[in-house]
């Protein structure tokens, strides 16, 4: 799909909602807290656009370019997302197509995601496709276990339904992970690989618009990270290291500076 169909699913939003009157309609929508743009210097490296009701529609960053569409609960049902190649890159990204000058939003829809919810409206799955000659072909499949209705388990399997490996989540009293633990599969055995473990500050985390996506972590914590310690275990051998983030925050205690980068927010309303 390229920028032509985008805009012509715009306008088949917009005269859904005069039919429906509930429906999500793209009107570039801005508030104060949510993020609009992500900076390096000048350079603008993320660029996140909304719905009139607040929630994403549009995600771009660097060589992809990313489509929220929801239902009419609200709930995010599918993304879909466009590659352009990085022409100076070896890295060869399934679904990704060279568009010249590099802008992703000129570029097919290669990949999406397909989100599955339960009665109750809980994400249960996730499915990933890469689009190879036109023909959707599945890369993995994902199921969400939960306990008091955060998810502490994501069971990763292959197209062939084997469990290939999974991670496991801790919180603290603030809804934030704590911990977060990876596993592959080898033989009937789950291997510890991968401990991350997290601090945090007791500020208003702007990149809490991506918890739709249903993955634990920055994208759904309260507060922002300050420290990071990632444990890799290989051979009965450990392997640590720590990143500090340092942060500056507006009056309403959202980070607008982290690191090097520059926090934008929408106008006030």
């Amino acid at each position: 799909m390229g920028r032509l169909f985008l805009s012509a699913l715009i306008l088949i939003l917009l005269f859904n909602s005069c039919e429906k009157g509930n429906e999500l309609i793209y009107e570039d929508y801005q508030s104060n807290t949510l993020l609009r743009q992500v900076k390096a210097s000048e350079d603008v490296i993320q660029d996140i656009t909304y719905y009139n009701t607040g929630y994403i529609f549009e995600h771009l960053q660097g060589y992809s370019y990313r489509m929220f569409l929801y239902n009419n609960q609200n709930q995010l049902i599918k993304i879909e997302i466009a590659m352009s190649l990085n022409p100076f890159s070896c890295l060869f990204i399934p679904g990704a197509t060279f568009e010249e000058g590099g802008d992703p939003r000129n570029a097919n829809v290669g990949q999406y995601r397909e989100f599955e919810y339960s009665n109750e409206g809980i994400l249960r799955s996730k499915k990933s496709y890469f689009i190879n000659d036109d023909t959707p072909q599945l890369m993995i499949y994902e199921e969400f276990e939960y306990n008091n209705n955060e998810v502490v388990k994501i069971n990763v399997f292959n197209p062939q339904n084997q469990l290939t490996h999974y991670y496991t989540f801790i919180y603290d009293n603030n809804g934030n992970v704590l911990e977060e633990d990876y596993y592959y599969i080898e033989g009937a055995e789950a291997i510890l690989q991968t401990r991350i473990s997290y601090e945090y500050d007791d500020k208003n985390n702007p990149l809490k618009v991506f918890t739709v996506e249903g993955i634990p972590g920055i994208n759904t914590n309260n507060n922002n990270i300050t420290n990071q310690t990632t444990i890799n275990y290989y051979n009965e051998e450990e392997y640590s290291y720590t990143a500090e983030n340092l942060y500056e925050y507006n009056d309403l205690g959202y980070p607008v500076k982290v690191n090097n980068l520059e926090y934008i927010y929408g106008k006030e309303e």
